[in-house]
């Protein structure tokens, strides 16, 4: 949230032609998270920006840890048919669990980032 205003989700869409190993985007609209989606709905965490920095240049080399885990492959079958309001006060579990190992995870409603907090790790999540 930028200036206590409502969150806002923009998109764009770029293409990446297999024989190409990066990608250049230029954004002059104020960001706090980058997510990239490939074409089968994975989705991989690729920047955190706490402090919006207007004149920034990022350089994000994505690897397997960055990628989010659909609620599927976190936990069973019983938990993951329960109703969203039952189901989602756990969602910090997953962030205990894997620890270091998972910045984030997805249902098919939130987006939920883990983050430290207290000595915890805890789970932030947003449609």
């Amino acid at each position: 949230v930028i200036n206590n205003n409502e969150p806002k989700r923009i998109t764009t869409f770029r293409t990446i032609p297999f024989i190409q190993k990066s990608l250049i985007i230029h954004w002059s609209i104020p960001f706090h998270l980058v997510f990239i989606e490939l074409y089968n709905k994975i989705y991989y965490l690729a920047v955190i920006q706490n402090i919006y920095n207007r004149s920034t240049i990022i350089n994000k080399m994505i690897n397997s840890l960055d990628r989010c885990q659909h609620i599927n492959e976190l936990f069973n079958e019983t938990f993951i048919k329960m109703h969203i309001l039952r189901r989602i006060k756990y969602y910090h579990l997953p962030c205990q669990r894997y620890s270091s190992n998972l910045s984030c995870f997805y249902d098919d409603i939130y987006m939920c980032l883990c983050y430290d907090y207290k000595q915890q790790r805890l789970a932030n999540c947003f449609e």
